[in-house]
């Protein structure tokens, strides 16, 4: 008799338990991208520019999609099957445990966009659905680890709301074949909405602080176009103000009566200041801006990428592509409306709203300070050494940091 109760309890209790609802690992099934699938984070409209090699095509198709903001974003694409409504909290991590996770939070079942992968890496994500709860997410279901590679390339563009061309330096390469590191340097438009004030919307401020920046470096002026910022844009990170001004204004004997535009003492110290940040390895990683994150930055990046090696066909593009933001076109030179390429003069932009001469300032600066080689990195060294007093040393330890292949 024993024997039979102790079986028929044994029954029951294993017929309750499997009807108890279990938490399952596999709630929410991932759709795209594909389990191990490689994606691409430049978009098509950015990859077709990137493949151009004559000058009349490139100068055509930037009148045609100059402003289209190809580049202020991550062509990527997530999505899974949503079994409930609610908030979904969406992880990615380099680590299989999704430690030291980017976190999304969404409504629906899409992520696209404002992400701030690396190229050649391999991710891991996870959806959950759930609730916030006195500040904390509690997990009602969630979906299995999935992981995909993000495919190798030149370009890291960056998505943060409220922030706009917003990309990592790194990923072109030198004359030796050396790729510029990744997650070291990014350049973008201003990070504040006034005074120190941040102006990331939505998850902008969760992918900025994937980025772990140590030190920003602000371009503009105060009093005069930095809305009042005096201190990093997040506690922790230093900040140093060096306001210089773009193109030819960068040149000590640059001077333009007619439009009142003359060199600025400033800028020496300022790149002075400038490159002590970029010679200590501490520093890193490093945001530098402007307002826009075009002229002032564009010609920062080209000193940087320059000193690097990076071919002038290169310095082209990276500045060009700007072209493809919310910061509007950024031309190496004016196009001529016969030929429909671009006029010998590098000069896009000389009025009273705007100075936009990226061909202007690179010829001058072979012309200058270049030397029977003909090498632009020469160039570029000898302006910062002769010109500013900048020591070498803090330009070696630069190189050191960015081309992994000279450690």
């Amino acid at each position: 008799m024993k024997k039979r109760r102790f079986f028929f309890l044994s029954f029951c209790l294993g017929y309750l338990f499997s009807c108890t609802p279990k938490a399952d690992a596999d709630a929410i099934p991932l759709l795209t991208p594909a389990e191990g699938e490689t994606i691409s984070i430049v978009s098509d409209g950015v990859k077709s520019y990137l493949c151009l090699q004559d000058a009349q095509k490139e100068a055509d198709y930037l009148s045609k999609w100059s402003g289209t903001p190809f580049c202020d974003s991550q062509a990527t694409s997530f999505s899974w099957k949503a079994k409930a409504s609610g908030t979904y909290r969406v992880r990615f991590s380099t680590a299989k445990d999704l430690s030291n996770a980017c976190t999304y939070l969404i409504e629906g079942n899409t992520l696209e966009e404002y992400t701030a992968f690396v190229p050649g890496e391999r991710y891991y994500w996870q959806v959950e659905m759930g609730e916030m709860t006195d500040g904390a997410f509690v997990t009602h279901q969630k979906s299995k680890v999935g992981t995909f590679l993000v495919e190798e390339n030149s370009l890291r563009p960056i998505g943060i709301e409220g922030a706009w061309n917003v990309r990592d330096i790194g990923g072109w390469k030198n004359e030796k074949g050396e790729r510029v590191a990744y997650q070291k340097i990014y350049r973008g438009s201003r990070l504040n909405a006034s005074e120190n004030r941040h102006a990331f919307l939505g998850n902008g401020e969760s992918v900025f602080h994937s980025l772990a920046i140590q030190t920003e470096i602000d371009l503009r002026t105060p009093e005069a176009d930095d809305s009042g910022q005096s201190q990093g844009i997040m506690p922790n990170i230093q900040y140093c103000k060096a306001p210089i001004l773009a193109y030819n204004y960068i040149f000590p004997d640059f001077s333009d009566p007619e439009h009142a535009r003359v060199y600025e003492e400033k800028t020496g110290d300022s790149l002075r200041s400038i490159f002590r940040v970029l010679g200590t390895e501490s520093s890193y990683p490093i945001y530098f801006h402007c307002n826009a994150g075009a002229d002032r930055t564009g010609t920062l990046a080209y000193l940087i990428e320059g000193l690097l090696g990076v071919s002038e066909e290169d310095l082209v593009r990276d500045f060009e592509l700007t072209s493809f933001s919310r910061s509007g076109k950024r031309w190496r030179s004016a196009i001529d409306s016969e030929s429909k390429t671009f006029d010998p003069s590098g000069v896009m932009q000389n009025d009273n709203l705007n100075y936009v001469a990226f061909g202007k300032m690179n010829a001058y600066m072979k012309e200058k300070y270049g030397t029977a080689s003909g090498n632009l990195k020469e160039a570029i060294e000898n302006y910062l050494t002769q010109e500013f007093s900048i020591p070498l040393s803090q330009i070696e330890t630069m190189r050191c940091l960015l081309l992994p292949a000279k450690k």
